[in-house]
């Protein structure tokens, strides 16, 4: 997801400050990532993941039920949120192959539910943009229904693997067919340092990088042998320097063209004449972005099974069927949708960063009680970061806080006051 809206970030707040906040968010993620990680080997009897304590079921064995409840019902929401947006993104994607394929210049199949019952034909313009009360169930999202309910029932080590084969078939190919598309147009273009609109710059970067949900399932099922300090180090550091050089390469392509805050690829889809290119970012989009709505289908089912107690076949219709049944109406970019991108960014922001530093505090402190000599995040941080890790978690935090709440309130100010909603 990154990859494909960052590049007009980087232009509207600057190549330079959106490069340092990346770096800066780079490095709280991993922090975070690691704290939420050694803070399940200090549960007693958890020191190599034996239980297999999902996110969720984590606050029930550090804060007790009532807190377990609450933390429940963030996470669910903040899970279904993201799916919404994220199931919207890829129906429209795979509207837009239709309506290639077929040749019709702004057309998709569907069945129109308002203001008047049809099926066959129906608008794009009108399916997804901002302007009308068009409620539909395309072609395209009745595709991406059925393709991510079938991934969704996979277990989460299974469908990790086929995610993988999919990065290394399709990303260094779409890689390799963008940037030559950049090399045609031209990497040249006048890119500010520091911008003048820091719309959004922060939302994305924090939305993309909030990760620490996902680490209890993944610890949990990775194999023995795997190193997870060098996996999140190595990961992480690859992502961070893919998700700066990669959007710089587009922005000084592109320049000013992208500071609509138009996707990439939509603009690369605009103004290529490369069938090669168009087909390697339909697939880029259908494979690797569509992959991330089961990812935490399977999370939110293994969580509703193991930790809230409900059977198979419910977690199932909870974790995998339900967003189906609902997404349908928030295809249109509308306040509604706008309203889902911020709670979702304020969810997001408690699970991926906020959650994983309580839930780490609260296991120290509790291996600490139990007459054990206090741990270390990690070994792998320098000494002082070690000897002053309350300090410097206390510090993570409040600039995780205050740089969210600016965020939203500078984004609240620009859509209201500069009436840009």
């Amino acid at each position: 997801m990154p990859c494909i809206y960052m590049p007009a970030i980087f232009y509207q707040s600057g190549a330079l400050v959106t490069a340092l906040l990346w770096v800066v968010y780079g490095v709280i993620s991993i922090y975070v990532n690691l704290l939420i990680i050694q803070g399940m080997k200090l549960i007693k009897g958890n020191e190599d993941y034996r239980l297999s304590i999902e996110y969720v079921g984590l606050f029930k064995e550090l804060f007790g039920r009532k807190a377990f409840i609450a933390f429940e019902c963030v996470y669910l929401a903040c899970l279904l949120c993201c799916n919404i947006y994220m199931i919207r993104t890829t129906s429209q994607t795979v509207d837009d192959v239709i309506r290639w394929i077929v040749g019709c210049p702004d057309c998709t199949f569907g069945v129109a539910l308002y203001p008047a019952f049809s099926a066959g034909r129906l608008d794009m313009s009108q399916v997804y943009n901002r302007g009308s009360m068009y409620i539909s169930i395309t072609l395209g999202y009745v595709i991406v229904s059925l393709v991510q309910i079938l991934m969704g029932m996979l277990q989460f080590g299974a469908f990790t693997v086929i995610q993988s084969f999919g990065v290394l078939l399709v990303a260094p190919v779409s890689v390799v067919a963008l940037v030559y598309e950049f090399g045609r147009v031209g990497i040249n273009k006048a890119v500010p340092l520091v911008g003048r609109d820091f719309s959004s710059t922060v939302s994305m970067i924090a939305f993309s990088l909030a990760i620490g949900g996902f680490m209890p399932a993944w610890v949990n099922q990775k194999r023995s042998y795997v190193d997870e300090k060098r996996v999140v180090f190595g990961v992480s550091l690859v992502s961070m320097v893919l998700n700066i050089v990669f959007p710089l390469l587009a922005v000084y392509a592109y320049g000013e063209s992208l500071a609509s805050n138009i996707s990439l690829f939509d603009h690369v889809l605009k103004t290529t004449d490369s069938v090669f290119v168009r087909c390697m970012i339909y697939l880029f989009e259908v494979t690797l972005v569509a992959s991330l709505t089961p990812i935490n289908s399977i999370t939110l089912k293994n969580n509703l099974f193991t930790e809230s107690g409900l059977g198979r076949k419910l977690s199932i219709f909870f974790g995998v069927f339900f967003q189906y049944l609902i997404s349908w109406a928030f295809l249109k970019e509308n306040i509604l949708m706008t309203l889902i991108q911020y709670v979702t960014l304020l969810l997001v922001s408690f699970v991926g960063f906020f959650f994983p530093i309580m839930i780490y505090y609260r296991s120290q402190s509790m291996y600490s009680k139990d007459g054990n000599v206090p741990e270390s995040m990690s070994t792998v941080w320098p000494g002082w970061v070690v000897r002053q890790y309350r300090v410097v978690t206390t510090a993570v935090s409040v600039f995780l806080g205050a740089s969210i709440l600016g965020q939203l309130l500078y984004d609240l100010y620009v859509m209201v006051v500069l009436k840009r909603l």
